[in-house]
Formats: C-alpha cells, sequence, structure tokens
C-alpha cells in the first residue's frame, strides 16, 4: 500500500463481540466501538464509516467479515499472528489491545516499503 496518508482500523474480532480502533494519518486514535460479531450488524456499522484500511487476524468469521468489507470497498489486510510476534504474543491480550496493535500495525505499513514476514517479526 505505502500510502500514509490513509485511516487505518483495527479489527479485533470475538465470537459475540467485535471491537475496532481508528487512527487516523497521523497516528491519533480517531475512535473505537464495540459490536456484536453478527453479519447485519457488522455492515451495518461499516456501511457508516468512511473507506479505508482494515486490518485484522484470522478467526472463524474472518470469510464473512472479509467479504462485507470488500464488497463495502474497504482495503482488508490479514495479519497472521504466526508470523507477526506483536499479534502472537499472548501477555496483556484483550480485545481493545489486540485492536489497537493491528490498527498500529497497519498504519505502520502504509507508510513504509513492503516488508516481509521475516522483517516484521524483527521489527515488532
Amino acid at each position: 500500500m505505502n500510502n500514509p496518508a490513509v485511516t487505518t482500523i483495527g479489527l479485533a474480532m470475538g465470537e459475540k463481540f467485535s471491537e475496532y480502533y481508528v487512527l487516523a494519518p497521523d497516528g491519533e486514535c480517531l475512535g473505537v466501538q464495540v459490536f456484536a460479531t453478527d453479519r447485519a450488524v457488522f455492515t451495518s456499522r461499516f456501511e457508516s464509516v468512511d473507506r479505508s484500511q482494515v486490518v485484522l487476524e484470522v478467526t472463524p468469521h474472518s470469510a464473512w467479515v472479509i467479504g462485507v468489507l470488500d464488497d463495502l470497498g474497504f482495503e482488508v489486510v490479514i495479519a497472521d499472528p504466526r508470523h507477526v510476534k506483536l499479534i502472537r504474543e499472548k501477555y496483556m491480550r484483550s480485545r481493545q489491545s489486540d485492536a489497537e496493535r493491528l490498527a498500529r500495525l497497519g498504519h505502520y505499513l502504509a507508510a513504509h516499503e513492503k516488508i516481509d514476514a521475516v522483517d516484521l517479526d524483527e521489527i515488532f
């Protein structure tokens, strides 16, 4: 992507509730939202959000979530926890901290050249 002027959303999905963390292009938090992990709720929540980059990790809900986001025009980035130490580590994890970490990861990647998974592991 290599575009630091994009809003980035980190999306942490849970079985019953999901949360997103929105970062402005300058890295400032624009907001946090918690909502039900339900296709209809999810669609209505994101219909009103400006199109941006959404970073999420693989979960049982990822397939339909990616489909909804793609249909709405979002750029979707999937972070594989097996390759990114930042989201793989289990200490102090919560839905909110996961959403923030995913947003910051996407924000970092948007501002830098494409980096392979090995390099990401060393950086984060």
